[in-house]
């Protein structure tokens, strides 16, 4: 082959190249679609339309969004208990950013824990609540209540302080587990009210990029697992007059190191995947 024909065929080439860059490039945006009327909140598919979902084939999930001029509100269904991971002691952290990076400096982490109808009643009226008696009467009638909780996470905040003024936006959070799928929804405010507010600090009309992470670890959980090991270890030292120190889960040495190694490898597995959406604008 000549040169002059072979830098046809890299010219060509670099071209072809090039003009299906944009193609492989182009980024996906899920649109969110107006709520004409505030959603709610309940963990069921009541409010949303299979047309309106999109399926995430790596973790089996389906997902949604609306939203309308207060809120933001997220449809998440798990198809397969497999993915669920340890999401009941993690809870699920939605991350947002308004920049369209994968970065985790915001976001709320939502979690649903079983408490005594006592501290229920007591988280309830400390948020506002107004409970009558009766009420009150029906939560005591069960012997533990699920509080749904969120914390806000604000990686660039340098305040302490994390009370939210009286009368802010509320993100809230509801889950139903179903024979054939697990559902979570979410609704979390658009205007960001306060420094450790949970809002996102946008409106509609506008794009954003919305991060899911959950399953994993928590940091009580690796605890227990380290001293877990570490007793172990000791025992097998006490009765072996070994001096290697402590051994690994599953059998495996390497001392303190090979415990956390094994930890991170043989603990629940954690999941997350990002996505763009373009919220919508009333119409």
């Amino acid at each position: 082959m000549n040169k002059a024909k072979l830098m046809r065929i890299s010219f060509f080439s670099i071209l072809i190249f090039f003009l299906c860059l944009p193609v492989f490039s182009k980024k996906i945006v899920i649109d969110s679609t107006w709520a004409s009327s505030q959603l709610q909140i309940d963990g069921a598919m009541n409010d949303w339309a299979a047309d309106t979902l999109t399926y995430n084939k790596k973790v089996k999930v389906d997902y949604a969004f609306k939203n309308d001029a207060d809120y933001l509100y997220i449809m998440f269904r798990f198809n397969d208990p497999k993915y669920v991971s340890s999401i009941s002691a993690t809870g699920m952290t939605v991350y947002y950013n308004l920049e369209g990076k994968k970065k985790k400096y915001y976001g709320i982490n939502f979690t649903g824990k079983q408490v005594s109808a006592d501290a229920y009643i007591r988280v309830m009226e400390k948020s506002g609540q107004v409970l009558t008696e009766e009420q009150k009467k029906t939560i005591r009638a069960q012997r533990f209540v699920v509080l749904n909780d969120n914390t806000v996470i604000n990686n660039k905040s340098k305040s302490s302080d994390v009370e939210v003024m009286e009368g802010t936006k509320p993100a809230i959070f509801r889950s139903q587990k179903g024979k054939d799928a697990f559902v979570h929804e979410f609704a979390i405010p658009l205007k960001k009210e306060a420094e450790m507010a949970p809002g996102i600090g946008t409106e509609p009309g506008k794009q954003i990029m919305i991060g899911f992470k959950w399953g994993g670890m928590t940091n009580e959980m690796k605890e227990q697992r380290l001293k877990k090991a570490v007793a172990r270890g000791s025992q097998a030292k006490a009765g072996s007059g070994s001096q290697s120190g402590i051994t690994s889960e599953r059998g495996g040495g390497g001392g303190l190191s090979g415990s956390l190694s094994s930890i991170r490898k043989y603990g629940p597995k954690e999941y997350n995947f990002w996505v763009d959406v373009q919220l919508s604008v009333k119409k």
